[in-house]
């Protein structure tokens, strides 16, 4: 079984976040559908907020609630662009499964490129994916593309010689590297 329980109670986004948020509570819908069902494994997805929120006893909580219906619970905080992905995106995967195996995790694939000796590089793995370098084959289908990003405006205006098209993004300026952004999340 693989899903996600709502993330709003979680997120960092939220000011107001809080222990006592009811929305915290909703992952225990997924915890009684587990415990009904009894899939071999599943997987739940939510974001890196849930590992601060009441300094790391929710996601304790959670991981308990999961233990205790019979299930071995393992959970790590998993970047995107790490797996080839153009986007920094950091999300909580909590894996649990009922054989008593140990919960398989992807190896990453992907790292930020860099200059500095003094970060760690592992020559095995591939650069990060820029935006440009995902959706450069655009240029080749659709005539000349230009990208412009605007980081004040939150857009971002691709033009090509057919049209226009413009969309919302969010963005966050860590997230600038002198071959791209690896950060623009599309909202339409």
């Amino acid at each position: 079984m693989i899903g996600g329980f709502p993330c709003q109670g979680f997120s960092i986004a939220n000011l107001g976040r809080s222990v006592d948020d009811s929305r915290n509570k909703l992952y225990k819908q997924m915890l009684r559908v587990i415990r009904v069902k009894k899939p071999k494994y599943f997987v739940a997805e939510n974001v890196e907020g849930i590992l601060t929120l009441g300094k790391g006893a929710v996601i304790q909580k959670i991981l308990k609630d999961f233990k205790s219906i019979g299930y071995k619970v393992d959970y790590k905080l998993l970047n995107a662009a790490d797996y080839g992905v153009p986007q920094a995106r950091k999300r909580v995967f909590i894996i649990g499964n009922r054989l008593g195996l140990e919960n398989p995790y992807p190896q990453q694939t992907h790292q930020i490129p860099s200059a500095k000796k003094d970060i760690l590089f592992d020559s095995k793995l591939q650069n990060h994916v820029t935006t440009k370098e995902a959706i450069n084959f655009l240029s080749k289908e659709y005539g000349e593309l230009n990208t412009t990003i605007s980081p004040r405006k939150g857009s971002l205006l691709l033009k090509d010689s057919f049209s226009t098209i413009s969309r919302s993004f969010t963005f966050n300026p860590g997230s600038i590297e002198p071959e791209g952004i690896y950060l623009a999340s599309a909202i339409k």
